[in-house]
């Protein structure tokens, strides 16, 4: 498998035409998994490990967890590595806890960190800055 960033442009316009798995998005790209090299998108290749450090590129440096709920993208991403679970409070003015109820916090390591800069940088020097922030 490879793993690429499309730009948002070329994924809605060839997404069929490739049978991208798409693992996330972030900023103007669309993180995906192909067999085949899209040759005809602008995008960027990435290793495995950045591709999968997308939902930490946008968390800010002085946030060291996450939170994850059950079912989502991210959860089925995650599940293998430590995540700790935290119980929702329900009603707020009791304090009542639902078991029921439950997310999950993940704690970001120095690795995450680096890919999630890695990721940032490949995708930001392919995006010509002016062509998508104009004022």
């Amino acid at each position: 498998m490879k793993y690429f960033a499309i730009f948002l442009d070329d994924y809605l316009k060839y997404k069929d035409l490739f049978k991208f798995k798409e693992i996330g998005r972030s900023y103007l790209a669309v993180i995906v998994e192909s067999d085949v090299d899209p040759a005809r998108c602008s995008r960027v290749e990435l290793t495995k490990e950045e591709a999968f450090a997308w939902r930490f590129v946008e968390v800010p440096e002085n946030v060291s967890q996450i939170t994850v709920r059950p079912n989502t993208e991210v959860y089925e991403q995650l599940k293998d590595r430590y995540l700790e679970k935290v119980p929702q409070v329900v009603n707020k003015s009791t304090g009542e806890v639902d078991p029921e109820v439950i997310k999950y916090k993940y704690t970001l390591t120095s690795e995450d960190r680096e890919k999630a800069l890695s990721l940032r940088n490949k995708i930001d020097c392919y995006v010509p800055y002016n062509d998508y922030y104009k004022d």
